[in-house]
């Protein structure tokens, strides 16, 4: 399965206010769903 791009993924915010926690937590949450 191919992964859908960030960008329409996330909603366009400045880059700047995404934490690292917050990707973190989002791969965490898609290798979760992909198993």
């Amino acid at each position: 399965e191919q992964l859908p791009p960030l960008e329409t993924t996330l909603k366009p915010v400045d880059p700047e206010k995404i934490p690292v926690l917050e990707m973190d937590e989002l791969w965490s949450f898609v290798f979760c769903s992909d198993n």
